[in-house]
């Protein structure tokens, strides 16, 4: 249980509703560790789940990929909205190691009005 991060997640530019993994793999037992939502110009990182479990908030926006050793963040179907800075940390340990991946989400969102 050291809490070393193995694989870090990369920076990816990804088009609308297109289907992205994010890889990230520790040294510790899935338990411990952590994907986040960073907010860096507040200081706040919003847990997205804790140890191998989604948040319900985010369990229509992501599944995890937990097969052989990794704990991937998959995105289900981007808006643009869901760009930003996300976070895989290894919670085994005080120094809580992590890898951080920027995501640009780009494309088309189309709005409808009503009788036009």
């Amino acid at each position: 249980m050291r809490g070393d991060i193995t694989q870090t997640p990369s920076n990816v530019a990804m088009k609308v509703r297109q289907r992205v993994t994010l890889p990230c793999a520790g040294d510790s037992i899935m338990g411990f560790m952590q994907w986040e939502l960073v907010y860096e110009e507040f200081h706040l990182e919003q847990p997205i789940s804790y140890g191998p479990t989604l948040l319900d908030r985010f369990k229509d926006k992501f599944s995890l990929n937990k097969d052989g050793g990794q704990f991937a963040l998959v995105f289900k179907s981007p808006v643009l909205n869901d760009g930003g800075t996300y976070r895989c940390r290894d919670m085994a340990d005080a120094v809580k190691c992590h890898g951080d991946a920027e995501i640009i989400v780009f494309g088309k969102t189309y709005f409808s009005q009503s009788g036009h």
